[in-house]
């Protein structure tokens, strides 16, 4: 049990430097820089992905989702399989449970707290500087249709990148905040996310942002969700297949059998 929770915790950062790093990329230190504004370049791919996905008007009707199917866990090269629930709310609140063949294994992020519950019952606390970006994690265009719509996100283009052999043009989307709440650009920092975009269709390919030890945020592990296996449901563009990996290492797969939006979800739904 030891091994299995070391691995798939990765991604909460709870494991050291040390078992995180190996195999994988090289660790990258601090923080990605504070943009001051957007580009047209990447203002005018964000409005393609939107688009895409659905449009505005559509995207701005779906306040929750709930979403059944399965997964498959990477235990130290053996895989672990059962069937699995993602819930979102908006741009911030997130949940999966999984039913795995030791028990149920659940996270969840409500307003960027976040808690773990291990299939062995015990819990602990997800950082706040990793749960930060966990909201709207399988579906990720609630929460790039509420950053694209405020007023102080910044989108600047990180150029070209070949993503499972699709080429891809990288934007970055940044939130900020107030001086008075984030005063040295830390949380902007922290609420930075790359997406990966097919030019030709407008889908998201993978978005990539940093997660990092539980104690520090001047070591930065990247964690990577992959997106395919598009489908139309509701008028809006649905991943059915998502894969999750930090610092090269895949930590989990899902395949979606359904997913159904406003579903009557609240905060309630993401309090362990």
């Amino acid at each position: 049990m030891a091994i299995k929770v070391a691995l798939v915790i990765l991604f909460s950062a709870s494991l050291s430097f040390g078992q995180a790093s190996a195999g994988g990329p090289p660790p990258q230190y601090g923080l990605p820089p504070v943009a001051t504004q957007s580009d047209a370049a990447a203002q005018s791919v964000l409005s393609g992905v939107l688009s895409a996905a659905g449009g505005l008007v559509v995207l701005s009707t779906l306040r929750d989702f709930t979403a059944l199917g399965t997964i498959a866990y990477n235990w130290a090269g053996q895989q672990d399989q059962g069937s699995v629930t993602f819930r979102g709310l908006g741009a911030s609140d997130f949940r999966l449970d999984a039913q795995l063949t030791d028990g149920t294994r659940s996270w969840a992020v409500n307003g960027g707290v976040g808690t773990l519950a291990s299939q062995d019952g015990s819990t602990e606390v997800i950082p706040g500087h990793n749960a930060i970006n966990l909201g709207s994690l399988s579906y990720p265009y609630l929460w790039l249709a509420a950053a694209a719509t405020a007023a102080t996100t910044t989108v600047s283009s990180e150029g070209a990148a070949v993503v499972n052999g699709v080429n891809t043009v990288d934007i970055r989307v940044q939130l900020h905040y107030s001086t008075a709440t984030d005063p040295n650009g830390t949380l902007a920092q922290l609420s930075t996310r790359d997406f990966f975009i097919d030019p030709t269709s407008f889908l998201i390919v993978k978005a990539e942002f940093m997660t990092h030890p539980v104690n520090t945020i001047s070591v930065s592990l990247p964690e990577d969700i992959y997106y395919s296996n598009y489908q139309q449901v509701n008028g809006a563009v649905v991943p059915f297949t998502i894969m999750q990996t930090v610092n090269g290492q895949q930590i989990w797969t899902a395949q979606l059998s359904s997913i159904q939006f406003n579903t009557g979800l609240s905060s309630a739904n993401f309090t362990m």
